[in-house]
């Protein structure tokens, strides 16, 4: 009996430690089934960098910029650099570099010598002062309807209308008076932009300094100057002819100008055939055959706008209102020579050159006076070329030149 009781109390020890184990086993198994199920903890990103890449915002499409968008903020962001962004950027960091103080200095030298600018402007402005400047290029006019010249003086551009540009005597050609509007402003632009190059005077007539308030060169300063041609050819006329306006340091105060003087010529326009210059306030065209004391046969081979000539005054005529003058490139004085030409006389000469606009020989006499003889005066009808012996029968004296009847021989 006590061995049967002590297998049933075996039995009954055994059947609780076995509930034990198997307790056991099924709490360690729910364990392993809520720790997969269970996320992983995610360490927490030190840098805002990091912190970028792990987080998304909940409504990532609305925040997020179209591509174009943003390239246009970024470039709009490039061109918000300003005078004071370095200074800034100096401020807050505390470091001043020798690039900075460089640009600070070359600012405020800027600035200085653009404020002198301004005011030596507007004392020219109401001096009147003449000033000389180079014709970069003619446009024309968006708000005034017409052309406009841009003369460059001193790295600031002078804008003139033609109305104050172009001298009232100026040929634009025999038809013009019976053009359009729109057809006269288009041959005024065609023969300004001839003169593209000139050399030309001028007075300021008005300045304006306006802040530049958006875009790249935003805070800094632009600077418009108009002026006008016209009325400083008007004065250098009344200073060489009327003597008004002389001032002790003028040229030319003391003396007289008067027919044989040397004077100078800045070119204007070239065309093949003769050559527009200003001399002494006057406009005046020289021909081919006058422009060198050597024959020229196309103009534009030999000068060009904006270059410089001496020439002999040839005509002078003066009168209350306007000057007329006539100038020639020719400087050997041939006045006497002239002056001993007889008409119905006989003088060889060398042929220069035919001008095909006029149809004229323009021929040297061995005395060294020029001639100019018709194609339909030249004997029996022959053509002639350069360097072909001829014989000119002299039937009128110019001033500086004769006519006649040539003959090859």
């Amino acid at each position: 009996m006590e061995k049967e009781t002590e297998g049933e109390v075996l039995e009954e020890v055994k059947e609780p430690v076995q509930d034990a184990e198997n307790t056991h086993q099924e709490e360690a198994i729910e364990i392993e089934v809520k720790a997969s199920e269970e996320p992983e903890e995610i360490e927490e990103p030190e840098t805002e960098e990091a912190l970028a890449e792990v987080i998304v915002p909940a409504d990532a499409e609305e925040q997020a910029l179209p591509a174009q968008e943003a390239e246009t903020v970024q470039q709009e962001r490039e061109r918000r650099v300003t005078r004071e962004e370095p200074r800034i950027l100096r401020e807050n960091s505390g470091v001043y570099s020798s690039e900075i103080l460089e640009q600070d200095a070359r600012e405020k030298d800027e600035r200085e010598i653009e404020n002198q600018l301004f005011q030596d402007l507007q004392r020219y402005q109401r001096t009147g002062e003449i000033l000389w400047g180079e014709v970069v290029s003619v446009d024309p006019g968006t708000v005034y309807p017409g052309v406009i010249f841009n003369i460059l003086w001193n790295k600031i551009i002078v804008s003139i209308p033609d109305r104050e540009y172009f001298e009232p005597e100026l040929d634009f050609g025999k038809t013009y008076a019976e053009m359009t509007e729109r057809q006269k402003i288009n041959r005024r632009l065609v023969v300004g932009r001839y003169q593209q190059g000139a050399r030309v005077c001028f007075k300021i007539k008005g300045v304006e300094r306006e802040l530049i308030e958006n875009g790249r060169f935003a805070g800094e300063s632009n600077i418009r100057v108009g002026g006008s041609r016209r009325e400083a050819m008007e004065t250098l006329r009344d200073i060489w002819f009327y003597h008004k306006n002389r001032r002790e340091d003028t040229p030319g105060k003391a003396r007289e100008v008067k027919v044989g003087d040397i004077a100078t010529a800045k070119v204007i326009s070239v065309k093949v055939d003769r050559v527009l210059v200003e001399c002494l306030g006057v406009e005046t065209w020289i021909d081919s055959y006058n422009l060198n004391n050597e024959a020229v046969d196309n103009c534009r081979d030999f000068v060009k706008p904006g270059d410089t000539l001496s020439v002999r005054i040839r005509r002078l005529y003066i009168n209350e209102d306007n000057v007329y003058l006539s100038v020639s490139g020719r400087l050997n004085d041939s006045s006497k020579l002239i002056r001993m030409m007889r008409v119905r006389s006989n003088h060889l000469g060398t042929v220069d050159y035919f001008n095909r606009r006029n149809n004229i020989y323009s021929i040297t006499l061995k005395e060294g006076v020029h001639a100019s003889v018709r194609a339909q005066d030249v004997q029996g009808g022959i053509p002639l070329y350069p360097n072909d012996r001829v014989s000119v029968f002299i039937t009128s004296v110019r001033d500086d030149y004769v006519t006649g009847i040539a003959m090859k021989i």
